[in-house]
């Protein structure tokens, strides 16, 4: 008896012996090892999202991706900002973005820490703002307490542009003014085939305004169309929470007969705290 329970013993140890250097062995069914005959690169499926070279007409957008069998977590670029850490989440949400092109990338490592070799990448363009229309650029800004940042104010698909009157908060809540520049001469889009922009501008302290008017003098062409930038403003921001700059109703732009157009979309700045 003892010796057919000695016998068992030996061939049981054995049996382990084999399993664990089948388990061990690189070469023999580790599909996350990249140095083995059965490795598997981890993979990236984009599910959701503009297509490549594609129009939307949203401001928000929202890629959904998964991995194939060996894909273990994920990581994503927007517009060559910064990656972000990496994470098993499969979604990444992005709001308030420019018209223009945008870059989505994601890729994919597995459990050791091996990353795919290729990066998956959407291109696409924002066309969200309808015009005539004015708005921020950039439309949504991520700042630190008393950081100093710069945004612009853009004519969108204007027609027929002589001059424009603009009204600008200079300390809406959470900032403060610093300054501000019109863009007046050389490739500035007001003075497109113009000899020079004229500019009136006056601060209005009780409702805490900039007004200023913008006129086209002389040149080949009386009016411009297209989209282009009109002003510089430099803030500071000096509050605790998220904030708004928004675009007061009153601006308007002219033609060259100085008809009044109003336009059809006003779009703000979201300043966020970090």
């Amino acid at each position: 008896m003892r010796r057919l329970i000695l016998s068992m013993a030996v061939c049981i140890l054995f049996s382990l012996m084999w399993q664990c250097e089948t388990f061990l062995d690189p070469e023999l069914n580790n599909p996350i090892d990249s140095t083995s005959s059965d490795y598997v690169e981890p993979k990236t499926i984009i599910l959701e999202g503009p297509d490549y070279n594609s129009v939307v007409n949203t401001d928000d957008v929202t890629f959904r991706w998964t991995g194939n069998e060996t894909a273990h977590e994920y990581k994503y670029l927007f517009d060559n900002l910064e990656w972000s850490d990496w994470s098993t989440d499969t979604v990444a949400h992005f709001q308030y973005l420019d018209d223009d092109y945008h870059v989505f990338s994601v890729k994919a490592r597995n459990s050791a820490k091996v990353e795919e070799d290729s990066i998956h990448a959407r291109i696409f363009r924002v066309d969200a703002v309808q015009g005539p229309a004015l708005r921020f650029y950039p439309r949504h800004v991520s700042v630190v307490q008393n950081e100093v940042f710069t945004v612009e104010i853009y004519a969108e698909e204007v027609t027929d542009m002589a001059g424009v009157y603009l009204e600008i908060p200079m300390n809406p809540e959470g900032l403060e003014y610093v300054s501000h520049m019109v863009y007046s001469s050389g490739d500035a889009f007001l003075a497109k085939n113009s000899d020079n922009v004229l500019s009136v501008e006056e601060t209005d302290e009780t409702n805490d305004r900039l007004k200023i008017t913008l006129a086209r003098v002389s040149g080949t062409a009386p009016e411009v169309d297209g989209t282009g930038a009109l002003i510089q403003m430099i803030y500071r921001y000096t509050g605790t929470m998220d904030t708004q700059i928004e675009i007061p109703s009153t601006c308007y732009y002219q033609n060259e007969a100085m008809e009044d157009i109003v336009f059809s979309e006003l779009v703000g700045c979201v300043v966020e705290k970090k």
